[in-house]
């Protein structure tokens, strides 16, 4: 997972310098590649701890969820793409770790 996103890197920082810097979509590329090596991080961490039945500590990168939004000036369907990936997210951590929660 690793490799492919540092190689979505390198191709959209090509694709960045020969539109001279000016394309917008290549910023995009950007954070849909951070939230896509984020998201694996996430997913090893949540195989780990399922299988020792353990909580992983991912108040950090949450954290860095709740601060990393897209520009204000952003379309609509790049905060709906992002928020949407982020809900997913959310639910597959709820759902792996639903043992966990104190109210069962």
């Amino acid at each position: 997972m690793e490799r492919l996103c540092a190689q979505g890197v390198q191709l959209s920082l090509h694709n960045w310098v020969l539109s001279a810097g000016d394309d917008t979509r290549q910023h995009e590329h950007f954070q849909e590649l951070v939230e896509l090596r984020e998201s694996g991080q996430i997913m090893v961490e949540v195989s780990s701890h399922t299988r020792n039945r353990t909580v992983p500590d991912l108040k950090n990168l949450l954290a860095t969820w709740r601060e990393r939004l897209p520009n204000s000036w952003d379309k609509l369907t790049t905060w709906d793409s992002l928020l949407t990936w982020r809900a997913h997210m959310f639910s597959a951590l709820t759902s792996n770790f639903s043992w966990a929660e104190p109210n069962r």
